[in-house]
C-alpha cells in the first residue's frame, strides 16, 4: 500500500472575524469533548453542525480567493447539471430548479487558476501531492520542510528553494511524475496560494 504525503492549504481568517473565529473554535472543542464523552443532548448535536456553518463564513474560501469561476459559466453546463440530477435518489425532496441554483453557486474547480498539477489524496486541485519528491530530490535539505506547517513568507521562500533546484538540475527522474515538471508546478503552488495569504500543512493517507 503506498503511503500518500500531500499539502493542504489552512484556512485563511477574514480580517475583522479574527475574534469571532477564536470563540467559535471554542465552543467547537468543547462541544466535540462534551460528545466524546458521552455528554451532550439532542441539543447539541444540532449545535454543532451550525457552529461549523458560523466558522465557515468568518473564513475566504480557496475558490474566493482564486477567483475559480462559477459552474453555471462552463460550456455545456445546462446538460451536465440536467444529467447530475438524473442520478439523485428518488425521493430527494429537491426540486429540479433548486438543484440548479444550488449547483450554479459552486465553483468549477477543473478551472481553478490556483490548480495544482499534482493534486493529493482526495483530487482536490487546491492541494499538491507530495509523495514523488524524495525519490525526486533524494535528501535535499529543504525537502523536510514540506513535512512543516508553513506560513505565506516561509512557502515563498521555499519556492526560491525549488526553483534553485529546479534550475540547478540538480533532481533525478521518478516514475511517479515529470520531475522537471513537478518542481516547477510545486514552486508555482506555493507563490500562487502564499500570494493570497494562505498557508499549507502536510496530512498523509494511503491508497
Amino acid at each position: 500500500m503506498l503511503e500518500r504525503l500531500e499539502w493542504e492549504l489552512v484556512p485563511r481568517v477574514r480580517s475583522d472575524r479574527r475574534e469571532q473565529v477564536e470563540a467559535i473554535a471554542l465552543a467547537i472543542l468543547e462541544l466535540d469533548e462534551l460528545l466524546a464523552d458521552g455528554g451532550g443532548t439532542a441539543q447539541s448535536l444540532e449545535e454543532l453542525p451550525r457552529l461549523h456553518k458560523e466558522l465557515a463564513e468568518c473564513l475566504v474560501s480557496p475558490c474566493e480567493a482564486s477567483g475559480a469561476p462559477l459552474l453555471d459559466e462552463r460550456q455545456g453546463w445546462n446538460q451536465e447539471v440536467e444529467k447530475a440530477f438524473g442520478l439523485l435518489p428518488p425521493g430527494n425532496g429537491m426540486s429540479f430548479d433548486d438543484f440548479q441554483v444550488a449547483m450554479s453557486r459552486q465553483h468549477d474547480c477543473s478551472r481553478c487558476p490556483g490548480g495544482s498539477g499534482y493534486p493529493g489524496l482526495g483530487g482536490i486541485p487546491c492541494s499538491f501531492d507530495l509523495t514523488p519528491l524524495k525519490m525526486i530530490v533524494g535528501a535535499a535539505g529543504w525537502a523536510e520542510r514540506v513535512g512543516e506547517e508553513l506560513s505565506p513568507p516561509a512557502m515563498a521562500e521555499l519556492a526560491g528553494m525549488v526553483e534553485r533546484c529546479l534550475w540547478s538540475g540538480q533532481y533525478r527522474s521518478c516514475e511517479l511524475a515529470d520531475s522537471r515538471h513537478y518542481l516547477a508546478q510545486m514552486a508555482a503552488f506555493l507563490r500562487f496560494w502564499s500570494a493570497r495569504q494562505f498557508g499549507v500543512a502536510a496530512a498523509s493517507g494511503e491508497e
